[in-house]
């Protein structure tokens, strides 16, 4: 019963009633107990096999998800079941496939969170880390393990992964949903909703790199939770008063506004924050006095930036540089510690939570934080047997009582609308005495009403009287029944943002039909200054299929069809629906926002008549198709207008060709329906090649409907190509065409700033930068009492986007330059001021580059900005004035040279010069001039810089010969990084060409130094400079720093024996003693302990086999003897010049002369190989020392050769004989053929009788005369 009674009814009856209603429920049975639910408390048992001991495959979406509710009976604190499951089946990676996916269902009771866990086994395969993925999710929105779920996660090296409603996980990977934060997800508060449990096998049977770990162990937990949080758990809860979530998913700039009466402490607190925040994001606080804080955060920050107390109002901004968002804020005070809090808006008029009471937790506590101009209710409800009160309070102590509900189920509270603004808090009371079960798990439902409509409550959205379907599975309201064919048709509806941030529309299309559609809506409406629409269009096919989408911010209209939509067209045969999806982007908050929808549906598949008969051009025929020009429809050069025509699908390209005579430019104007999409291309070839490269695009105007491009001069003396590309719609489009001269041009005649010319369009390239010098506008010609003046110059998107003038500015006087123009949307102007420091040349790179003095740029209008102290003894500067988006646009420049005394720290005494350091070479003080050197070979000296005037202060200082130095600056202020900042100083180091900027941290630093021994190989003899720059001022607010500077020389040769000490300390010797003195083998200045080349010949120590002998550096034999001067390199007993005499190789010991008579001379040049004293040319054998003639050629020596002559006498025998054994035609006479030689025979004419007694021995017929008368 809710009891309503008077307040003023007598506590005492109350305390009364406190004691006795309880006695009354412990005699009677209230009427909230019921009885509770059957479970089974476990899983079936016996069990039936994979999966969840069910037997059969849980299914791989949540409609065929195993149901595993019965297995809990919630009836206790935790409850844990066992299951096992496989993914049977799956031999391959699959995201969808029903053999790799598991899911399951758990209907959960109120106060109950739920854990997965999943174990597996490891095989050993490197995969196995990845073999299951686990998540969870609501089961009336998951889908997959991303998409509805609330955080994912996968890869364990244990083979354990888990995953918890409160926001916890085991596992390598985990992510959580809407925002990924290391720490964890938040604690989801399920509150008696079913949850899914999605088991996915990732890679647990990719068969390709053999895994086939398909079972699985799945360990379900639920547990007793407080608002999403395991046990009777009580946070610290913060009532906002301003939220700034990360929403829409991409953002740049958001902000909001809060007042505080001066009694009340709030934190500025991040509530989300992704990887990107230390980079990309800040926040921004301007409090009731005006003063502003920023503040940065690092990546995955949560947590308090600032707490604020003061009466008045407060402006929070917030800033992601990139676009994409990516952290939400909270502004609200500390209530106390409660289980939790429930709260609403006009965004979101109701809430849930749930909490677990019973015998050993006999009380929640909670927070209603109830908006200004609501009303409230709160009911309690619950499933157990048990006994609940519900109670309200007006304060966090829970004292004040409001009302209370005691005999309901649920029971129930109305607030009604005396509470809006203010917090209420609840208590929820177990009553153990009239309840049956030990605990119960309970759910809070707050319910708001507003006091007056929010916006978007009434609506009639295409004449429905209602809203419009908000997202695609409601399936779209349906407009079919007020299309007629061939017409359009137009309906209005109303979106807000948050409120009613989509609207859905469907169209039953018949077959053969598309559909086109129109958005318009009105940019300035609730006092916006851009209101903007995205459109899209989808298909439905059984799912989404994206047809078309238009959110481009120059469009207004947009205009969609289907005549581009490939899955359209190839279903364009049967009937179909087309779903049209209009969403806000930009458009002031709590503003009901009005737009205007036209629609057609028409014959998709026949031709318009226009396409089948062209006349383009007048010209009786279709402009080319080709995007190469081959068809191109060519027009006269001349001023002209012509009509042509375009379609999304019958005709989406039209080219004309136009000649461009010489010294002329062209420029096209094209002109179509303000809901049509085209796109104008002015293009050229570049011979030889006949390819068209485009010079000029355009794909939105300032007027939409109308492009504009334009070719310059160079391309005059040759053909140009006009092309209308036709993306969306069809219809006509007008071109006019005209030919340009200097003379007609836009902006001429020229005459930026009085000079009579166009200003240079460049800082760097010739011509060389406009002088205003002899300007007819200003007084600028470097005079000392010059005024300077107000000029005007000329800018164009399209003919001059960039001016550049030098102008002189007088000693003693600075430069402010104020500029002012009318302008044109959102294009910003650049107006910066530039200093080449070599002041004798012009500005080029990089050898005199341009600095910037002064940047400015604005939309709104005008700029300022000086020059400072970067000119003080007279010089000159470069301005820079330019503008990418401007049409036709006049600036003007106010230019005034003011007195330096006139400017804080304009008159300085840097460093003892009576002036200021300059912030480049050519203006730096060179400190010796001022300034003497300590008898501690100390430079010491002063200087003044400032955030914005005087950001660089630049010395130059002589460093002695074998000298090194520390410079060190200090200043008294606190240094950038520390609580307070004021400033942030850097110093720069300029030695010996190079450029330092300090590393040495410089954060929350007020001493930086550096040393030359920072700069390796550092021996002083030479002007260094530095640079004390003042930097950051825009965010430091810095008004001025004095600062020292502190320079330290030290000898590099203390001892003074010509070693350097630092070379000394590496050498191992002792650098203040002279006698002791590295040794240096090859006097290179390099001790020979670091010598990587002792001897200095050339070759590294390690690659020399004589790392001390400069003449020797290898041993090719190893043999002891350097390379140089070894006669046989590789020791095979030959001299290296007779091998090469020889044609051996003298480093290859296998490869040697031959020498067959072992004289050391080789057979190769030896003129007697075997040495027998006869010459190879005379030796018919010569290598053999015992033969070198053969007379008879036989091939036998004649010393060996026993018949020299070849006459078949033995030469012994013919030399017995007398013949001559050379001479085949000697031989041996034997008259008596007796077979001996006459020589040698006694009886020659074989007669019987010797020779020395016959008297005729050559007559075998005669051998006596015994008249001696000589006839025998």
């Amino acid at each position: 019963m809710n009891e309503n009674a008077p307040r003023s009814v007598c506590l005492a009856i109350l305390m009364i009633a406190a004691i006795a209603l309880p006695l009354l429920d412990a005699q009677m049975d209230p009427p909230e107990l019921r009885d509770s639910r059957d479970k089974a408390e476990s899983p079936p048992s016996p069990c039936q096999g994979y999966d969840a001991c069910r037997g059969t495959d849980a299914g791989n979406t949540i409609a065929t998800a195993m149901e595993i509710t019965d297995d809990f009976s919630f009836s206790s604190s935790v409850e844990m079941n066992d299951y096992w499951g496989e993914a049977t089946g799956s031999t391959a990676f699959c995201s969808t496939c029903d053999t790799n996916i598991d899911m399951y269902r758990v209907d959960m009771d109120p106060g109950f969170g739920l854990e997965v866990t999943i174990n597996w086994n490891l095989s050993g395969n490197t995969y196995d880390v990845y073999a299951f993925l686990v998540a969870i999710g609501p089961a009336d929105t998951m889908s997959s393990y991303y998409m509805g779920s609330w955080g994912r996660v996968y890869y364990s090296s244990s083979g354990t992964i888990a995953i918890s409603t409160e926001g916890t996980s085991t596992g390598q990977y985990p992510y959580w949903y809407p925002a990924n934060m290391p720490g964890g997800g938040t604690p989801i508060d399920v509150a008696g909703e079913e949850v899914g449990i999605y088991v996915w096998c990732y890679y647990c049977g990719y068969a390709s790199i053999g895994m086939s770990t398909l079972d699985y162990n799945m360990q379900v937990e639920v547990f007793e939770a407080d608002g999403g949080v395991r046990g009777d758990t009580v946070s610290e809860v913060t009532a906002s008063i301003l939220s700034l979530p990360d929403t829409p998913s991409s953002w740049s700039y958001q902000s909001g506004t809060f007042e505080l009466d001066g009694s009340t402490t709030v934190n500025v607190d991040i509530t989300s924050c992704d990887s990107w925040c230390g980079s990309e994001s800040t926040v921004k606080v301007t409090e009731p006095d005006g003063s502003s804080t920023t503040y940065s955060f690092a990546n995955f920050y949560v947590g308090t930036l600032a707490s604020y107390s003061a009466a008045g109002d407060y402006t929070l901004e917030k800033f992601d540089s990139y676009g994409d968002g990516g952290f939400g804020v909270v502004v609200g005070w500390v209530v106390g510690n409660f289980s939790g809090m429930l709260t609403g808006s006009s965004l979101d008029m109701d809430d849930l939570k749930s909490g677990f009471v019973g015998t050993n937790d006999l009380s929640d506590e909670w927070v209603i934080m109830i908006p200004d101009g609501f009303a409230a209710n709160i009911t309690l409800d619950w499933e157990a047997n048990a006994d609940l009160d519900l109670y309200a309070y007006a304060n966090s102590d829970m004292s004040g009582l409001i009302d209370y509900s005691w005999y309901d189920q649920p029971e129930y509270i109305d607030l009604g609308a005396a509470y809006g603004g203010q917090a209420v808090f609840i208590s929820v009371e177990f009553w153990p005495w009239g309840s049956t079960d030990p605990a119960a798990g309970y759910t809070l439902y707050l319910q708001l009403t507003p006091s007056e409509d929010p916006p978007c409550w009434v609506q009639d959205d295409a004449g429905t009287g209602g809203d419009a379907d908000d997202v695609w599975s409601d399936g779209g309201t349906n407009i079919t029944s007020l299309a007629v064919t061939g017409e359009q048709v137009t309906i209005t509806g109303m979106v807000c943002a948050g409120y009613d941030p989509e609207d859905w529309y469907a169209i039953t299309v018949p077959a053969d039909y598309g559909v086109w559609a129109r958005l318009d809506w009105n940019p300035t409406d609730g006092g916006a200054t851009n209101n903007h629409f995205w459109f899209y269009m989808y298909m439905d096919i059984g799912y989404q299929s994206y047809v078309y989408g238009s959110t481009s911010t120059y469009r207004n209209p947009h205009a969609l069809s289907t005549n581009n939509s490939y899955t359209w067209n190839s279903r364009l045969g049967e009937e179909s629906v087309a779903v049209l999806k209009v969403q806000p982007w930009t458009i002031p908050m709590d503003w009901e926002m009005n737009y205007t929808l036209t629609f057609s549906i028409y014959d998709q598949s026949v031709e318009p008549p226009q396409s089948t008969n062209p006349n383009d051009a007048g010209l009786g025929q279709d402009a080319g198709d080709s995007t190469q020009g081959y068809d191109a429809l060519s027009v006269q050069s001349m001023n002209q207008t012509f009509t042509g025509w375009a379609h999304d699908s019958w005709d989406r390209y039209d080219h004309y060709e136009v000649y461009i005579p010489t010294n002329y430019a062209l420029s096209v104007t094209l002109t179509f329906p303000e809901e049509n999409w085209l796109y104008l291309y002015l293009l050229t070839q570049q011979p030889p090649s006949t390819y068209l490269y485009s010079r000029c695009y355009s794909s939105y105007g300032e007027v939409q409907g109308q492009l504009s491009c334009s070719l310059m001069y160079a391309y005059g003396g040759g053909s140009a190509f006009i092309r209308v590309y036709n993306t969306m719609g069809g219809g006509p489009y007008e071109i006019t065409m005209t030919m340009i001269t200097p003379d007609n041009e836009p902006g001429a005649p020229h005459d930026d700033c009085g000079t009579g010319v166009d200003a240079s369009d460049y800082v760097y390239l010739p011509p060389p930068n406009t002088w205003l010098n002899d300007s007819t506008q200003i007084d600028a010609n470097g005079d000392a009492n010059d005024t300077g003046g107000i000029c005007t110059g000329w800018n164009d998107k399209v003919w001059d986007t960039n001016d550049y003038y030098n102008i002189l500015v007088p000693p003693g006087k600075y430069l402010q330059m104020n500029a002012s123009w009318t302008p044109q949307g959102t294009q910003y102007l650049y107006t910066y001021m530039y200093k080449c420091q070599v002041q004798t040349l012009p500005c080029s790179y990089p050898a005199n580059p341009a600095y910037y003095v002064s940047q400015q740029y604005s939309n709104s209008g005008s700029t300022s900005g000086m020059s400072g102290l970067w000119v003080t003894q007279g010089g000159w500067l470069t301005l820079g004035i330019y503008g990418y988006g401007f049409t036709d646009l006049t600036y003007t420049l106010d230019l005034q040279f003011l007195p330096l005394a006139d400017l804080v720290g304009g008159i300085q005494d840097d460093a003892g010069s009576s002036m200021d350091a300059g912030a480049g070479l050519a203006d730096a003080v060179h400190v010796d001039d001022y300034n003497n050197i300590t008898a501690n070979n100390t430079l010491e000296f002063s200087g003044w810089n400032h955030g914005t005037i005087d950001s660089t202060d630049r010395y130059t200082f002589d460093v002695p010969v074998n000298h090194g130095y520390e410079v060190c600056i200090e200043h008294d202020e606190v240094q950038y990084y520390t609580s307070g900042y004021t400033v942030w100083m850097l110093l720069d180091i300029y030695v010996d060409g190079s450029y330092y900027t300090i590393a040495t941290p410089y954060y929350a630093n007020q001493v930086t130094c550096w040393d030359t021994a920072n700069a390796g190989g550092y021996y002083g003899g030479e002007v260094n400079m530095i640079g004390v720059r003042n930097w950051g001022g825009a965010f430091t607010g810095n008004d001025g720093t004095d600062y020292n500077v502190t320079i330290s020389y030290y000898s590099l040769d203390s001892d003074g024996d010509g070693w350097y000490d630092t070379m000394e300390n590496l050498c191992g010797t002792d650098p203040y003693d002279n006698n002791s003195v590295p040794q240096d083998t090859d006097a290179d200045g390099i001790c020979d302990a670091l010598d990587s080349d002792t001897d200095g010949d050339g070759v590294i120590d390690s690659e020399d086999a004589f790392p001390e002998d400069a003449n020797e550096s290898t041993d090719f034999d190893g043999d002891g003897i350097g390379d140089n001067s070894d006669n046989d390199l590789d020791n095979d007993g030959w001299n290296n010049s007779d091998e090469v005499d020889c044609l051996t190789n003298p480093l290859d010991a296998s490869d040697f002369p031959a020498d067959f008579d072992n004289d050391t001379i080789c057979d190769l040049i030896d003129p007697d190989d075997d040495n027998d004293g006869y010459f190879d040319n005379d030796d018919r054998f010569p290598f053999n020392a015992s033969e070198w003639a053969d007379y008879d050629l036989d091939g036998i020596g004649d010393n060996a050769d026993l018949d020299d002559d070849n006459d078949m006498y033995d030469d012994l025998l013919e030399i017995d004989c007398l013949s001559n054994p050379f001479d085949v035609t000697s031989i041996p006479t034997d008259l008596d053929l007796d077979g001996i030689c006459d020589p040698m025979d006694t009886d020659v004419d074989g007669d019987g009788y010797d020779d020395v007694d016959d008297a005729f021995p050559w007559d075998p017929s005669e051998w006596a005369d015994f008249d001696g008368d000589g006839i025998g």
